[in-house]
């Protein structure tokens, strides 16, 4: 059994206020006006605790949730105004493409575009093929420190058998 101090100024409010126990369960201290005393059973308290902790988690949950979407949606954007943004945008390119261009500039930008490609696909080639040659270099340097190893025992037990059998030779 746990003495409670508790308070009731208003029956609209909840009648607990802060209590402190600690794990053996003694009862520590109560902040708050104290009007009378109330003896309760651990399980109890803990029950109103462990709810109590369930609904501060809620409301920090809900905190965040509005922290992130103000994160992701920057202030003041209005989906409507990307959309009409968006719609001119498309309109002024269709009126661009409408104008004949200078076959000259369309050939100058025709092969702007594919060096370019060239260029990235042979950076991507080059890449691909540094790293093709650094794990190769990596598997063949550990097949031969794996090889050097198993030769270097090889070599030391050959050399401790002949080390024995002279020596048991000598003794015979």
């Amino acid at each position: 059994m746990i003495i409670l101090v508790t308070s009731i100024p208003n029956p609209n409010k909840e009648a607990l206020t802060s209590v402190d126990i600690d794990p053996q369960g003694e009862f520590l201290a109560v902040s708050g006006p104290v009007d009378f005393v109330l003896i309760l059973r651990f399980k109890f308290i803990r029950r109103i605790f462990r709810e109590q902790r369930r609904k501060d988690r809620e409301i920090q949950a809900k905190k965040k949730t509005k922290r992130r979407s103000v994160k992701r949606n920057p202030k003041n954007t209005n989906p409507m105004q990307f959309q009409i943004e968006n719609n001119t945008n498309q309109q002024s390119n269709k009126e661009n493409e409408n104008v004949p261009k200078n076959n000259e500039q369309n050939q100058s930008n025709q092969e702007n575009q594919k060096s370019n490609k060239k260029t990235k696909n042979q950076i991507k080639k080059k890449t691909k093929n540094q790293i093709k040659k650094k794990i190769k270099n990596q598997i063949k340097k550990k097949i031969k420190n794996q090889i050097k190893k198993k030769i270097k025992k090889k070599i030391k037990n050959q050399i401790k058998k002949k080390i024995k059998n002279q020596i048991k030779k000598m003794f015979k």
